[in-house]
């Protein structure tokens, strides 16, 4: 028997693009008619409209923190007061920080043009008056700031995407040290702020120099690539891990004390690492939520903690003597 071919399932490249979202403030109803009637079938990319509207400056910013993703605002200049429209820019481009979005602004009184100088400094489209403009000119300016928010917004997440390359070690897949003094600063600040604990571990390869010079430097690429994998599958999500120098290895691990850190985290990473085929030293050191050292003194306690385990493992091989045995996995941190 016949059979009709199936329908293809759909896919996430078949599901219809998101609108462009536009912003209208404007204390006048009659304004908010006229400009959705005019750009209600505006389409750039395929992808329509989606209008939000606010009808003085409390609502707008309400508005623009809620809701997210704003490609143009059409913002009245004159609302309750003369300069209610450029202080609600000045919010968009300093508190806000969006960059992207494309403003226009509007008046009905041309007698109350803003100065070229802000126009400038805050980064606006254009300027229209209402009593000139008619709908022809309004769906041409929405278009061109569309145009210009979609370049805008390409060009920040190429510039994203390169600070995350540049932010990362190629090797290890971890963070470059470049950025751990910053993150670990911010860590600390967001840790005293909430009264939680934070531990940071300090981790080096022993004898890594021997391993390059007996078995090459791809050999010793291989194993720290494997020694990034292995910190990255063993720490969670909010846990900062770096690739701090040639063979040492820095994770800043929020709200978990130093105890936490030896009877959970360390109990399944170092049996990860040492089953690479080299052993590992390792510096724990904790701030809080009692006392909170600042970044520089953390790395530095953790450091030398990391070199104290060190100079142990080294004794007690020279005196024959077994290292002490890596602690059985246990379960996740508390």
């Amino acid at each position: 028997m016949f059979k009709p071919p199936s329908t293809p399932a759909a896919t996430a490249a078949d599901a219809p693009l998101p609108p462009w979202k536009i912003l209208i403030v404007d204390d006048e109803p009659l304004v908010h008619l006229m400009t959705r009637m005019a750009l209600s079938d505006l389409r750039f990319r395929h992808r329509g409209v989606e209008f939000h509207t606010a009808e003085n400056l409390a609502d707008a910013w309400a508005t623009l923190r809620r809701v997210p993703d704003i490609a143009v605002a059409l913002i009245d200049v004159v609302m309750e007061t003369d300069s209610d429209g450029l202080a609600l820019v000045e919010r968009i481009r300093n508190e806000l920080d969006d960059p992207a979005m494309r403003i226009i602004l509007r008046t009905g009184q041309p007698g109350l043009t803003p100065e070229r100088t802000a126009l400038a400094e805050y980064d606006i489209n254009t300027y229209l008056d209402k009593s000139t403009t008619d709908a022809n000119r309004l769906y041409g300016a929405v278009l061109t700031a569309l145009r210009s928010y979609s370049e805008v917004s390409r060009l920040r997440q190429t510039v994203r995407h390169l600070e995350a390359l540049s932010a990362t070690d190629q090797l290890t897949g971890l963070n470059n040290p470049s950025t751990l003094r910053s993150t670990l600063c911010k860590a600390l600040s967001s840790a005293q702020r909430r009264g939680e604990p934070l531990s940071v571990v300090f981790l080096d390869l022993d004898d890594f120099k021997r391993v390059n010079d007996l078995h090459g430097h791809q050999r010793g690429n291989e194993i720290l690539s494997a020694a990034g994998a292995a910190i990255l599958a063993n720490s969670r999500l909010e846990d900062g891990c770096f690739r701090y120098g040639g063979d040492e290895f820095f994770v800043i691990l929020p709200n978990c004390t130093e105890d936490q850190v030896r009877e959970h985290y360390l109990r399944r990473l170092l049996p990860a690492l040492e089953r690479i085929g080299i052993g590992v030293s390792h510096g724990v050191a904790q701030a809080g939520p009692e006392a909170y050292d600042d970044a520089d003194t953390l790395i530095q306690r953790s450091d030398q903690n990391m070199y104290a385990v060190k100079r142990e493992r080294q004794r007690r091989r020279q005196a024959g003597r077994p290292v002490a045995p890596v602690a059985a996995p246990a379960g996740p941190i508390a």
